[in-house]
């Protein structure tokens, strides 16, 4: 399959920065590695893949869980922004666990 690297620009920055720190081409699908945490709850670590990369199906590792893979919006107002070109964003959920130990045990 042949990649398409326009389709994946600007995530975390304006296109052309992000790209390709986000690349390591042919070896690993387009990703961003997201640490989450909050008072009384585990840290999270994690990635986010971007639906439509063909490498999601091959990495080094195997097949990208289906869960991770998320669907980026394009937005076509980048003169409006300041950007040169149009750009995608992307919304995830995050849901942390309690940590263990008495906070976050219920009172007695």
């Amino acid at each position: 399959m042949r990649r398409h690297p326009d389709r994946f620009q600007g995530f975390a920055a304006p296109a052309g920065h992000a790209d390709p720190a986000l690349r390591l081409q042919g070896l690993r699908p387009l990703h961003i590695h997201a640490i989450v945490s909050a008072d009384g709850c585990l840290p999270l670590t994690t990635q986010i893949y971007f639906d439509g990369d063909p490498l999601v199906t091959s990495t080094i590792e195997g097949p990208v869980p289906a869960g991770a893979v998320k669907a980026a919006t394009r937005h076509d107002d980048h003169h409006a922004r300041g950007l040169d070109r149009p750009y995608r964003t992307l919304t995830s959920d995050f849901v942390l666990r309690p940590a263990a130990g008495p906070a976050a045990s219920p009172a007695p």
